[in-house]
Parts: C-alpha cells; sequence; structure tokens
C-alpha cells in the first residue's frame, strides 16, 4: 500500500473509528519494509493522526478506563515500531543498535512526535550514556596524563616567566604542544590565557612600531585562525577514528560558555555562533558521539584497518563551518 493510500485511509477515520485498527495494521505490514527516511516518517505521522483521532473518540466517550486501555496500546504500538527500525535484522526480537535508536529518537523529537521525557527516549540515552563510561583502567589512565599536563603546563608558564626575550614564534609553537597535552577544561583554559597574554604582547610589539599595518594584520588573521583551532579540537570527539572525527554541540556550547566568561571571546565569535545555532537544531549529543566513535574504531580494530592518521592541522581543516 502507498503512502497516497494510507492518507486517504486516515482521512475517513474520523467518520469511522473502526478503521482505525485497519490503518494500524497497515502501517505494521509496510513499516519493515518501507525505505528509512523520509518513508518511515511519514508512516509514523499517519501513525499520530491516526491514533490522535482515535484517541479524542475516546475522551469524547468518557470512559477513563478504555481510554487509558488505549493509550497504553498506542504508546506500546510506537515503541515497538522505533524498535523494531533500530534492530539488526528489522524485527522486533532484533538486537537493538544503541546508535540507530537514539537516531530515530532524534528524528521522532525533531518532527514533534516525541519528547525528551518519552520511556523510550530515555532508555536510548541511559544506553548511550552506559556505552561511553570509561574503564577503571582509562579512568587511571586519564588521571595520569592529567598530572603529566599539570606539569607541563606549570614549566611552560615558569619559563615564559623567567624568559629574558620575547620569542613570540616559539612561545607559539610551546603553547600549541601543551594545548595538546591538556586533557582537562580548567588546563585548557590555562593554556588559552597563556595564549592569549602572548598574542596580546607580539600585538603591541607590531603596534608600537608604527609601520607595521599589513603584517599586523597577518598576525590577527593567523592568531584568531589558531584560537579557532585550539576551540575545534577540544570540541572534536574522534580525532583518531577511521576518516576524522565530529565537532560536539554539546562540548562546542559548554567550552564558548567558558571562554565568554573568561573574556576570551565575545557572542558575536563565529565558533559561538555555531554553538548556538546547532544546540537549537536536532543534533547528536556528546554521549552518542562518544559511542559512535568507539564502534568505529572497534571496528577498524575488528578488521585491521589502519585508520591512516592525519597531521591535527589536516584533521581539523575541513570542520571549520565559518
Amino acid at each position: 500500500m502507498s503512502v497516497e493510500e494510507l492518507l486517504k485511509m486516515t482521512e475517513s477515520i474520523s467518520s469511522a473509528i473502526t478503521d482505525t485498527q485497519a490503518i494500524r495494521d497497515k502501517i505494521f505490514e509496510e513499516f519493515p519494509v518501507a525505505p528509512a527516511g523520509e518513508h518511515r516518517s511519514a508512516l509514523l505521522q499517519m501513525f499520530k493522526v491516526t491514533m490522535d483521532v482515535a484517541e479524542a473518540y475516546f475522551v469524547k466517550k468518557g470512559d477513563q478506563q478504555e481510554l487509558a486501555k488505549f493509550r497504553e496500546a498506542r504508546a506500546d504500538d510506537y515503541a515497538k515500531l522505533l524498535v523494531q527500525e533500530s534492530t539488526d535484522d528489522g524485527t522486533i526480537n532484533g538486537k537493538v543498535s544503541t546508535e540507530a535508536l537514539m537516531a530515530a529518537t532524534n528524528r521522532e523529537i525533531a518532527a514533534g512526535r516525541m519528547t525528551p521525557n518519552d520511556p523510550i527516549r530515555q532508555v536510548a540515552t541511559m544506553a548511550a550514556a552506559a556505552m561511553a563510561l570509561p574503564s577503571d583502567a582509562e579512568l587511571l589512565a586519564q588521571e595520569e596524563a592529567r598530572k603529566r599536563a599539570d606539569t607541563v603546563i606549570e614549566n611552560l608558564i615558569n619559563e615564559l616567566r623567567s624568559a629574558k626575550t620575547f620569542d613570540l614564534p616559539g612561545s607559539r609553537t610551546k603553547i600549541g604542544k601543551v594545548f595538546d597535552a591538556a586533557v582537562t577544561s580548567d588546563q585548557r583554559g590555562k593554556v588559552l590565557a597563556l595564549f592569549k597574554a602572548i598574542m596580546n604582547e607580539g600585538e603591541r610589539q607590531l603596534i608600537s612600531r608604527g609601520d607595521q599595518a599589513e603584517l599586523l594584520e597577518s598576525f590577527r588573521k593567523a592568531r584568531a585562525e589558531d584560537y579557532k583551532l585550539c576551540i575545534l579540537q577540544e570540541c572534536t570527539v574522534g580525532l583518531d577514528s577511521p576518516g576524522g572525527g565530529d565537532v560536539s554541540v554539546d562540548m562546542l556550547m559548554a567550552v564558548t560558555n567558558r571562554e565568554i566568561a573568561a573574556g576570551r571571546m565575545t557572542e558575536d565569535h563565529s565558533q559561538r555562533k555555531i554553538a548556538v545555532e546547532g544546540a537549537a537544531a536536532p543534533h547528536f549529543s556528546h554521549a552518542e558521539l562518544l559511542a559512535k566513535h568507539a564502534k568505529l574504531k572497534e571496528e577498524a580494530q575488528k578488521s585491521q584497518v589502519d585508520p591512516a592518521p592525519k597531521t591535527l592541522g589536516q584533521k581539523l581543516k575541513g570542520l571549520f563551518g565559518k
């Protein structure tokens, strides 16, 4: 049965409530073989319209017990369709893919057919978060990396303070290496504060010369791009994954919040605009992205495919949206 035929059946439900079961059965018949994307979304929209009309009938009838029973059956049917869409074999008894279920619920929330507190969305979110939890060994490694980064940052601060001459290129290179070593938001904030201080001094020296307008403009552009690269690096999940990483909107919001609070960024900065626009639109959560790239790495290891590492600059170059 085509989408057009189902729509015609839906139109008749207001005059014949008994058609509800027929339409529901046809949707369940069509859904497993429907192509992913717009077709399934259209079928779920028909399901919603049909059930809304039927529910209005039960509300008008005034039988609360019957209404409660209908709502329970409706919710169960909706969950079955989404679970069926998210299984490895396309059946209700198949193995559910957390990534597919999160993608399906993202679509349903964006379409207005689901709320973030829907039980099936909560299941998907908790499963995605559980996949992203680090092991005890990973936590220990992270703590050791944090301590090493603290030492590296303090050493750089002491070195810059004791330097007798100002070496902008050398300081810029060292700051980039220390930023790579940082593992926490506080550490990266400290490094970016150093970056700002060094860049401010370099800019002051160029301004004091009075005849370096072109060089000053080039310096400011390079400074702005370095800052963008640092922000994107911090907010990208899976830089070491096959094919590169994805910018986490959740992280970008958190990092730009930190940078604005520290006075290193304004609300009209391009990265802040990307964060705000991304947060307002349907997007993958940070936990989803962690789960996605953990899966990609696992699959690469199983198939013994070399991720073909690139330099950090190459990986980040294609991530600029603005």
